[in-house]
């Protein structure tokens, strides 16, 4: 193989490697799907505007059964504020619906864009792949930033009262709040989808806290391929070739050190996609990660 070639091809991997890990978004909105006055799901909007145009990310059922991650795409009139989107191509997904049973929300709206809150109120329609209706409702989501600034306000005034609980007023810091909606997590017995294009895939794992003994063992389609991993703060770096279709991960906890449960966090990525999960896992416990080349 013509070496300067070679080299191009590894350097473009990278590249596009570091996009991912360093995305950012000028526009982040969280609030709910209303399908009805006793059905709701929290809904998370990322994205960023271009001229006419959005690009990002929607979270549906963050922290829930059904939680999935899609790409959004759209316009916006920065005159009239309007604005529309759709979701297309799931990314992630904790939900064990197939993938032609998505349904992916669009909605054309007013963007309210205000120095001390911006907030989006509209109706939605759902639509599976092939075009038919799935659902309908309403969504209302309102700027991260004035969450956070009401979350302050609140913790303000409970953190100095001595009748509040002090478990409950660690709940109430804004940045357990904030953080909770903020990054994926897998759970032990929990199941995740990751959508992936390549074959090969990087994995990666480490303790993102204080290192106290995790011991974990890997499988791949039912193979052991990683025995008695001790989890440290420096990654542990593999490189995965995966067969179409689905391929399952799976992480068991041998031993969750002195501290009860193993927690880390495992990256995995391809030359186009990125995903990075915080894993809580007890002893004799498994999460499984399915990736699945499409």
């Amino acid at each position: 193989m013509n070496k300067k070639l070679f080299f191009l091809g590894i350097l473009s991997f990278l590249i596009s490697t570091v996009k991912a890990q360093e995305e950012k978004f000028d526009y982040e909105f969280l609030g709910v799907l209303l399908i009805s006055k006793t059905q709701l799901y929290s809904y998370k909007l990322q994205f960023n505007i271009y001229k006419d145009s959005i690009k990002g990310y929607s979270y549906t059922d963050l922290t829930g059964p059904h939680e999935t991650k899609s790409y959004i795409f759209g316009t916006y009139d920065k005159i009239t504020n309007d604005i529309f989107f759709k979701e297309q191509d799931v990314l992630y997904t904790k939900s064990v619906v197939g993938e032609d049973e998505f349904c992916f929300i669009q909605s054309n709206g007013k963007l309210k864009l205000k120095s001390n809150k911006n907030s989006f109120d509209s109706e939605f329609e759902g639509v599976y792949e092939d075009g038919t209706s799935c659902a309908s409702g309403r969504i209302k989501v309102v700027g991260t930033k004035f969450i956070e600034k009401k979350a302050k306000k609140l913790y303000k005034k409970v953190k100095n009262k001595k009748k509040i609980d002090s478990v409950v007023k660690e709940k109430l810091r804004p940045e357990r709040i904030l953080s909770k909606f903020g990054k994926t997590t897998i759970s032990q017995d929990e199941t995740i989808s990751l959508f992936v294009k390549k074959n090969k895939v990087q994995f990666e794992i480490w303790d993102y806290g204080k290192e106290d003994g995790d011991i974990v063992d890997i499988y791949i389609n039912g193979k052991k391929i990683i025995s008695n991993l001790e989890v440290k703060r420096k990654k542990k770096n593999v490189v995965f070739n995966l067969q179409e279709g689905k391929n399952e991960i799976k992480v068991t906890t041998v031993s969750s050190g002195t501290i009860k449960t193993n927690t880390a966090k495992i990256k995995i990525y391809d030359a186009t996609r990125f995903y990075e999960l915080t894993s809580n896992v007890d002893k004799g416990k498994s999460a499984i990660i399915n990736v699945i080349v499409n």
